[in-house]
């Protein structure tokens, strides 16, 4: 049986959802998982790995915090090449290419003749020192891949900025849409009992964020917007979900508003109920590869508002929301403005979400891997 072997970042529910689609539709392929790092500060999750259809190996590793502001760490794995040697995969897929271990695996894969793919959801969005600095690094590295599987259109488009000829397979950054289209759906019971828990109105219309609370994530743009916005339509409620360095400070922009809740981390089996009380998702991050928050909400019927520095915007608003200029106070105040102001645009939104998400689900897109498979 042939080996395929991923060399991952964290283990985390997105993960481990798409290990388990892909080991499931792999053909007569062994799969394992090298992950890096067990977790990252302000990304701690709840649910832990149990039977698994694929192998998984926790790398020994030394982390170094690098930003809390974007969660950052180096991971220095210092026995990765071995490893590596010791399982002795077909075929090696490394996500992203800013780590010793992605060295690592580019060395062996070259001298033991295996092929190498490169797996990255990075845009030119992500303006830092550190991409700035590594950025001469990258081009050089990315000569040595045999293919490339982009997490949508941005970071495609990004590979071929940074000098990528060969053809990129999109794999468009997938959750468990089943799983949060069916534990999002409530009854109108359901949903005044759980509004009720938060403490939100039974009538109020709802928007909300999820995601790190780091300046990156602009929720302090979004409190400002919400504020002002209030003014206007009475009947609506801020959720924010999360919790990281920023939360004092947001905490006392928002001036203890009572329609503006801090509800804290919530788990993934939490969330999928908080998204279906709500009806607009809002990610104004500056900087974001992705952005899966999108496709949880969209997978519950939630309309979006997501800046144009989000990888997702490309690739999932179709007519169920509305991009916003990123980094700017105006644009996200008129786009709220725009959805809260017609209860039938609304609606239609979010319908859209729930029927674009569809397209968007794991299984479909494993099959579209050509690295996935023999």
């Amino acid at each position: 049986m042939k080996k395929l072997l991923i060399v991952h970042g964290i283990w985390s529910p997105y993960s481990h959802a798409r290990f388990v689609a892909i080991a499931k539709n792999i053909g007569n392929m062994e799969l394992t998982v090298f992950f890096q790092n067990s977790d990252v500060k302000y990304r701690k999750w709840d649910a832990k790995i149990t039977d698994s259809p694929y192998k998984t190996v926790l790398l020994k590793n030394i982390g170094i915090p690098v930003s809390a502001n974007t969660a950052f760490v180096c991971n220095i794995n210092y026995t990765i090449y071995q490893d590596i040697k010791r399982y002795n995969p077909d075929r090696i897929i490394v996500a992203g290419w800013d780590s010793f271990a992605t060295l690592a695996a580019i060395i062996y894969a070259k001298k033991h003749n295996k092929e190498i793919i490169l797996w990255t959801d990075s845009t030119i969005h992500e303006d830092s020192l550190i991409r700035k600095i590594s950025l001469l690094y990258v081009k050089f590295i990315l000569r040595f891949f045999d293919g490339f599987i982009g997490g949508g259109t941005a970071a495609a488009e990004y590979l071929r900025f940074l000098g990528v000829r060969r053809n990129i397979e999109n794999f468009y950054n997938p959750v468990d849409v089943d799983h949060f289209s069916r534990q999002g759906q409530l009854s109108l019971q359901e949903e005044c009992i759980l509004k009720g828990k938060i403490g939100v109105g039974s009538g109020s219309r709802v928007i909300m964020f999820s995601g790190r609370l780091v300046a990156i994530k602009c929720v302090d743009l979004l409190i400002k917007a919400f504020l002002q916005v209030h003014e206007k339509f009475q009947d609506i409620e801020l959720l924010i979900v999360g919790y990281g360095p920023e939360e004092h400070r947001l905490k006392k922009l928002a001036g203890g508003n009572s329609r503006v809740h801090f509800l804290g981390h919530r788990g993934i089996d939490e969330i999928p109920g908080i998204y279906g009380i709500s009806d607009i998702l809002v990610l104004p991050s500056i900087s974001e590869p992705w952005g899966l928050v999108v496709n949880e909400a969209m997978a519950c019927g939630c309309a979006i508002i997501a800046s144009d520095r989000c990888g997702c915007s490309r690739d999932l608003i179709r007519g169920n929301g509305i991009i916003v200029e990123g980094g700017k106070l105006g644009p996200l105040v008129e786009a709220l403005e725009r959805l809260l102001s017609s209860e039938s645009r609304l609606k239609r939104m979010k319908e859209k979400s729930k029927s674009i998400i569809k397209q968007f689900r794991l299984d479909l897109l494993v099959k579209r891997i050509s690295f996935f498979g023999e």
